[in-house]
């Protein structure tokens, strides 16, 4: 486990919460993995990383293929899309475009 993970896991008020993130970002970087990657690449106890891959699986948010490898879950998509839906992308960009109205002289125009 990288020094910065360590840190964070050492200065969270919810360990637990903090080694789960850090399985779904290895996850999410390596596209799949299976548990034993997991427990080398964290530095964790095995029994550890099982434990919290159980309930990421309880709660939809990873999947195990029948080759033992571990995905990202649909619980995932779905909550990001409850993001997106909430997102106003306008006012997300807006600072962004105008900025590059300033940089480039160009005019911009955004509708609603």
């Amino acid at each position: 486990m990288d020094s910065s993970m360590m840190e964070l896991i050492a200065k969270s008020k919810v360990p637990a919460l903090t080694r789960a993130v850090a399985i779904l970002d290895i996850i999410s970087r390596q596209g799949q993995c299976n548990a034993n990657q997991l427990v080398s690449e964290l530095g964790m106890p095995k029994s550890t990383v099982y434990l919290l891959l159980e309930e990421l699986k309880n709660q939809r948010l990873v999947t195990q293929s029948n080759s033992g490898n571990y995905r990202l879950g649909f619980r995932l998509l779905e909550l990001g899309s409850q993001v997106s839906r909430q997102l106003d992308l306008r006012n997300v960009a807006l600072p962004h475009l105008k900025a590059l109205m300033h940089d480039t002289g160009l005019v911009l125009d955004v509708y609603d």
